[in-house]
């Protein structure tokens, strides 16, 4: 009866001992599952970890027209890197919104930074024009209207551009704004000069929703 008592009990510890193995391998498998994932969102900041498709997000006319490289997509929006056509600012709006799109309105840090890998990843060594314009009242608003207020990044000393609680505000004459590729730093340029000297002409980016 006591060898019988022994070997039940021996059987009960072996069982204990494979039933917390069996939970210790699915906590390690659930970690490392768990760490793959934060991983993943962690490369990407800000942005979703499956990459959006540009051929459901980009208008067909604007996919027929440019090669595919140029093309990139995240957040439901469509980018196109425009770096072989040297415009004017209007001039690229205009090419935009042919295509229903606008110039790329980079609000937040996480955007700007994807922005501007892509241009990297372009081998784009040129300030590209971005959608944000001086207001007649002497403050920088985004091509859909709002005010430039809740991130910027100008670069210090960008012409004579500055920061008033939030706002942007320019000296004489109409300021367009470009984006950098190697710090991804705004900078004002002239777009509409009151003297009639030659506006600035840069490639630039389209955005489409």
């Amino acid at each position: 009866m006591l060898f019988s008592d022994r070997s039940a009990s021996k059987k009960v510890r072996l069982s204990t001992y494979n039933s917390c193995a069996q939970s210790r391998a699915n906590f390690t498998a659930d970690m490392i599952s768990l760490l793959t994932i934060c991983l993943v969102l962690w490369a990407k900041p800000g942005y979703s970890a499956e990459p959006d498709s540009v051929d459901d997000l980009c208008p067909d006319q604007v996919l027929q027209d440019y090669e595919s490289k140029y093309f990139s997509a995240v957040n439901s929006t469509c980018f196109l890197f425009v770096t072989n056509d040297i415009i004017t600012y209007d001039e690229a709006l205009k090419s935009c919104k042919s295509f229903d799109g606008d110039l790329a309105m980079p609000k937040t840090k996480d955007l700007n930074d994807f922005l501007v890998q892509e241009m990297k990843d372009l081998d784009q060594t040129e300030d590209m024009w971005i959608g944000m314009h001086q207001r007649t009242t002497g403050l920088m608003e985004w091509e859909d209207g709002t005010e430039v207020a809740d991130w910027g990044n100008f670069r210090v000393f960008s012409q004579d551009a500055r920061f008033f609680n939030g706002f942007i505000t320019i000296g004489n004459g109409k300021e367009c704004v470009a984006i950098n590729p190697k710090n991804g730093q705004w900078r004002d340029y002239r777009c509409e000069n009151k003297f009639h000297t030659r506006d600035a002409k840069l490639p630039y980016i389209c955005q489409f929703k």
